[in-house]
């Protein structure tokens, strides 16, 4: 389930979620899905943007995605390894 980092978090973590085991090579990037599907209200969107934390400690780059009010399947989000290790 997606929670907040903190009390003052504007959205959700989705990405230490990742319902699947996959390694992203050096350099590399990977689709990764999440295991939820979302519900948004006509006119809304939601949002994947990459955490500050999560490229300090990993350097692993969360690429900005739009999920469309209409999209009813699961959430996945593109995945990209700055460092030099896999």
């Amino acid at each position: 389930m997606p929670t907040k980092g903190s009390a003052k978090a504007a959205g959700d973590n989705l990405p230490v979620y990742a319902n699947e085991g996959t390694e992203i090579p050096a350099r590399g990037q990977a689709i990764i899905g999440t295991g939820i599907a979302i519900g948004l209200s006509h006119n809304t969107i939601g949002q994947i943007a990459p955490r500050s934390s999560l490229v300090a400690k990993h350097q692993v780059m969360t690429n900005t995605a739009v999920i469309d009010a209409d999209y009813s399947g699961e959430v996945r989000g593109v995945l990209a390894n700055l460092g030099d290790k896999s």
